[in-house]
């Protein structure tokens, strides 16, 4: 049949994109995940290290639904102790709750009844994955999970498994020093201000050691709150430098238990790049600042690795 099926895709559109559609069509009528569970996924970011681009691959997929948003923002919300957090993930959305009333967004008062009673967050995407025969992955990518502590992880782990739902991380990891220029050219970028050279190099070295940054740079923190929490084959490990790669998206459809599908690499998603220079002596700073990050993650999976994923760590770092 798959014959007959392949044939039909390649007479009607041309090869790429049949052999793309057939894929698809292949998935979405599979059996079912080898272990017969669904699986949720816990993105933790990091931030500005491909998890929007993920996303948008995921969501793509006829295995899964990734639900009505990419990132809810609960357990951030509830678990990290930090006022701009707080007001940004929590405060806000309360607020656009009390102008709006009962004409207020669904997302908004969905993900505050969710922050409200944990149940309904895990009850929605448990509905997810158990009224649609060929859904079988689900989750939440929230970049500022990267902070959440044991106690926020553990919970999470256990209402999954409780549920016969098969709890799944992906940390993607990006050049600490190029994460932190990034994050600084989005910010800029969403709040409307001048993004010249100088407006970066400025706000740059006014927020890279605030906490707002720290609580999204510390790779070595989050890495041992996971592993503290979930055994190895629930944690995925992805370097943004690998991640547009066929190889590296194999292995993240694997570990998910769904189906390969053709990515599409040329695909950009939240991207915030300008021509601006960064001041040199700026980033060999920010790199200092971050150096137990850089140790840790070399120590983990290589000084050669990363010393050839990482331009900052060939820049600033120690000869090999």
């Amino acid at each position: 049949m798959l014959t007959a099926v392949k044939t039909a895709f390649l007479r009607l559109f041309p090869r790429s994109t049949a052999e793309r559609l057939r894929k698809r069509y292949r998935a979405a009528f599979r059996k079912g995940p080898r272990s017969g569970q669904p699986v949720f996924l816990l993105g933790v970011g990091a931030q500005k290290a491909g998890t929007t681009w993920l996303h948008d691959y995921l969501s793509g997929h006829p295995s899964a639904d990734m639900g009505f948003t990419k990132e809810y923002h609960v357990f951030d919300g509830l678990y990290i102790c930090d006022p701009e957090v707080r007001h940004e993930f929590v405060g806000k959305r309360i607020e656009r709750l009390l102008s709006f009333g009962r004409n207020a967004p669904y997302e908004d008062r969905l993900i505050v009844d969710m922050i409200s009673d944990v149940e309904v967050y895990f009850s929605y995407f448990e509905s997810l994955v158990k009224t649609g025969k060929t859904i079988y992955l689900t989750g939440d990518i929230s970049p500022c999970y990267s902070a959440l502590p044991t106690g926020a992880l553990a919970m999470v782990r256990n209402n999954l498994l409780q549920r016969g739902i098969r709890p799944r991380v992906i940390f993607m990891m990006r050049d600490p020093v190029d994460r932190c220029i990034s994050a600084m050219r989005m910010e800029l970028r969403d709040t409307g201000r001048e993004m010249t050279g100088e407006a970066e190099n400025r706000w740059l070295a006014e927020t890279y050691a605030d906490n707002w940054t720290e609580l999204r740079s510390r790779y070595d923190r989050t890495m041992m709150n996971i592993e503290a929490v979930f055994p190895p084959d629930e944690v995925l490990y992805v370097f943004y430098e690998e991640l547009f790669s066929e190889a590296t998206i194999r292995r993240i459809t694997e570990f998910l238990d769904i189906e390969y599908m053709d990515a599409d690499f040329g695909k950009f998603v939240n991207v915030s790049r300008t021509g601006n220079v960064i001041d040199e002596e700026l980033r060999r700073r920010i790199y200092l600042h971050l150096g137990s990050v850089y140790g840790f993650v070399k120590d983990r999976f290589g000084a050669e690795r990363i010393r050839g994923l990482w331009e900052s760590e060939r820049t600033f770092g120690p000869p090999a």
